[in-house]
């Protein structure tokens, strides 16, 4: 990729997330992302046909981030209590952007948007599980949609309330829940 266009999508990416973490997903407009990440509007444009289109992009490149920095088994990489660690923890380190976003009125079209990326990767690592081992208990995209949408608003609520358990013991129930599917992974 072009260098321009690097800088470019880390501009924006930046200015989005510090402008997510003021304010909400539905208050925050292209003029004033642009503004403040200092590229012109035409540009946005000619990347992305608007706010939603972006932030599917954001989703998508954090999550690829995430996948390159917490690969431990290349064919299952989110199928590992490492990785549901990681997530946690990046939750824990982004927590007012997670609460700007839980708070947008806008939340549920947000989350819809994230689970489907989630459950997309989780999908194809599921059926890299199922190519390598005679047992898979449920059908790859089931268990996709199932783990992706339950670790979004488990994660949303933990990050809400005043009284946490510790992030320890949420990974330990989650992985007491999620794990028993996918044995060889844990």
């Amino acid at each position: 990729m072009d260098l321009r266009i690097q800088k470019t999508y880390k501009a924006l990416t930046d200015t989005f997330l510090e402008l997510l973490e003021e304010k909400h997903f539905e208050d925050i407009t292209v003029e004033e992302l642009c503004s403040r990440a200092m590229i012109r509007r035409a540009t946005f444009y000619k990347h992305f046909a608007d706010k939603n289109d972006f932030f599917i992009f954001l989703v998508r490149e954090i999550q690829q981030k995430f996948i390159d920095e917490n690969l431990v088994n290349a064919c299952a990489p989110y199928c590992n209590e490492g990785a549901l660690r990681s997530f946690i923890e990046f939750m824990c380190e982004h927590e007012k952007l997670v609460k700007s976003i839980s708070e947008s009125s806008m939340f549920l079209l947000l989350a819809d948007m994230i689970c489907e990326q989630i459950a997309f990767n989780m999908q194809l690592s599921f059926k890299e599980i199922q190519r390598g081992s005679a047992y898979f208990p449920v059908q790859p995209e089931i268990a996709a949609h199932c783990f992706a949408g339950a670790l979004v608003q488990t994660v949303k609520w933990w990050v809400l309330q005043k009284n946490k358990i510790s992030k320890e013991q949420l990974v330990e129930q989650l992985s007491k829940l999620l794990f028993p599917l996918f044995p060889a992974q844990s």
